[in-house]
Formats: structure tokens, C-alpha cells, sequence
């Protein structure tokens, strides 16, 4: 299977908007993984890994996943990513 990133930025509220990279996916569990980085006027500002099922509208369950700022991932889980969200100062 092959999945899509989405490099153009997607726009939430109040200037932020996302983008989200394929990381990899588990085809036992059929979870697949993005790394999604958030945008404040087109400066990244905080990066944090996502797990969405394959059966599902990637790109809305990615959208839901931005909008809350923080991983799904549960703590558990073990993958090779981005373990915990991160705040970037550039």
C-alpha cells in the first residue's frame, strides 16, 4: 500500500496550519503513522507523531489529530518516530 504525504500546508484556526508526513504503517494492525508538524505563519512551531487507521479518511483523521496539538499515539506503543510532541523556537 502506499500513502500520501501532504506537504501543502493545511490551514486550522487563528494562522495555524499543518502538514503531515508518512512515517510507516503496521499492516497487522492496518495503523498507519504520520509525522504531523504544526505552522504559525508559515514558521513550524511543534511537531508530533500521529496514528490513523488505513480504512479511514486519512486526511480528515490527520486534520482531527492537528487540530487537538498533541499525539494520539499512546504512550505504549512503540514506533520508530516521534516519540512525544516537541516544541521548535525558530
Amino acid at each position: 500500500m502506499a500513502f500520501a504525504d501532504f506537504t501543502q500546508p493545511n490551514p486550522l484556526a487563528n494562522g495555524v496550519s499543518w502538514t503531515a508526513r508518512f512515517h510507516s504503517f503496521n499492516q497487522r494492525k492496518l495503523d498507519v503513522y504520520y509525522i504531523i508538524t504544526l505552522y504559525r505563519q508559515e514558521k513550524a512551531y511543534k511537531t508530533f507523531g500521529a496514528r490513523v487507521n488505513s480504512y479511514d479518511d486519512i486526511a480528515a483523521a490527520l486534520a482531527r489529530v492537528a487540530h487537538s496539538g498533541r499525539t494520539n499515539i499512546p504512550p505504549g506503543v512503540l514506533w520508530r518516530g516521534v516519540a512525544a510532541s516537541s516544541e521548535t523556537n525558530r
